[in-house]
């Protein structure tokens, strides 16, 4: 396998963004407004207290920018797998039959897309990294792209019971799946963390 630029350089999706090269490291740089830039920054620090795996965000002069996900590894979306079936039996099943860890922290993730509504995970914001020399799956893609999430989306377009009511018919079918899930112990929010969350970014961003 040649040793190229991961997809991940490429500039696909329905917002503006570019790329930027800061002392070596490349800055996917994407333009938000507040709201999106409050749920993306929001979500990312709720990832972190859940122990779901995740790309870092930041305010940078007004955007909101991460580093190269792929800059160590090649990311793969699940649209190379999965073609455009973002279902969860589909995707599961898929990862399961690689590996039932990769498995397990899919199943972790779509778990916290229920806690912050996140109505944007098709295959191709989520995958698989690979080590760019062998191809060898490494991991699934730490959690990215949360923009559509939590304050941005239109309450009147989505329901976070929608999502529940899906996952849990998933689960109630897919006996692999079921007791995976059974075995997943996320750590408890509380008011205190998420009322530091708020007031972090609410000094930064006006809503």
């Amino acid at each position: 396998m040649t040793n190229r630029l991961s997809p991940e350089l490429t500039l696909t999706g329905s917002y503006e963004k570019c790329w930027k090269k800061i002392n070596n490291h490349w800055w996917l740089y994407k333009k938000e407004n507040n709201n999106e830039k409050f749920s993306e920054l929001f979500a990312y620090q709720i990832a972190e207290l859940l122990d779901i795996d995740t790309v870092k965000y930041e305010l940078d002069d007004g955007y909101i920018r991460c580093e190269n996900l792929a800059s160590i590894y090649n990311f793969e979306p699940m649209a190379s797998l999965c073609d455009d079936d973002d279902s969860y039996q589909r995707v599961f099943d898929t990862l399961y039959k690689i590996s039932e860890s990769i498995a397990v922290s899919y199943l972790k993730l779509m778990t916290f897309d229920i806690i912050i509504n996140n109505v944007d995970r098709h295959n191709e914001n989520c995958g698989l990294l690979r080590d760019k020399k062998t191809g060898r799956i490494i991991s699934l893609t730490p959690n990215f792209d949360n923009n559509l999430s939590l304050l941005s989306v239109d309450p009147e377009l989505t329901n976070k019971d929608g999502f529940l009511l899906v996952f849990k018919k998933f689960l109630v079918n897919h006996p692999i799946a079921y007791d995976l899930y059974q075995k997943i112990h996320l750590p408890c929010l509380d008011e205190k963390m998420i009322k530091n969350i708020l007031d972090k970014y609410s000094k930064v961003i006006s809503l």
